[in-house]
């Protein structure tokens, strides 16, 4: 999925990308002071006017202002940048018996409905939910691995 840009800031990453215009020396300052800027938790236009960057303070509080409108947003985007995927929050389950029969034969079996609720995938994608049907001895053989993930996690955990 390509980014939503505005034609200004579209236009400001083709010249950074141009090395004619901006050497690599300077593209790698410009990137760490970014990157170094944004996840500042105290970045204000006093903060910003004390730096030697020799900005006016009409510029620095332009600036602050700018930031401050957006680092929600930034913060969000960061925070989903990991490697935790998504986790469950809820779980809602069922059992169902479905019995067949005919004059010869009749048959009862059982199964169980899951539904996992989950959270915390990327921005721009709904939390979802997670649907399966399992016999009750499929259910036994998942919550038996389970266990044994979690008996391996806090094994690893406590060393």
């Amino acid at each position: 999925m390509e980014p939503k840009l505005s034609t200004e800031i579209m236009t400001g990453l083709k010249r950074m990308g141009n090395s004619t215009l901006v050497s690599d020396e300077v593209f790698v300052k410009s990137l760490q002071c970014g990157m170094t800027t944004i996840t500042q938790p105290d970045f204000t236009s006093a903060n910003l006017s004390k730096t030697k960057a020799n900005w006016p303070q009409t510029r620095c509080k332009m600036l602050a202002d700018a930031y401050a409108a957006c680092v929600s947003k930034v913060q969000a985007c960061l925070s989903n940048i990991s490697v935790h995927p998504p986790h469950i929050v809820d779980v809602q389950w069922s059992l169902n018996h479905n019995t067949k029969s005919s004059s010869n034969k009749q048959t009862t079996s059982s199964f169980v409905s899951v539904q996992f609720e989950t959270e915390g995938l990327p921005e721009g994608q709904e939390d979802k939910l997670v649907k399966f049907e399992c016999t009750l001895a499929e259910l036994q053989d998942m919550v038996s691995k389970l266990k044994e993930a979690l008996r391996q996690v806090e094994h690893i955990a406590h060393i």
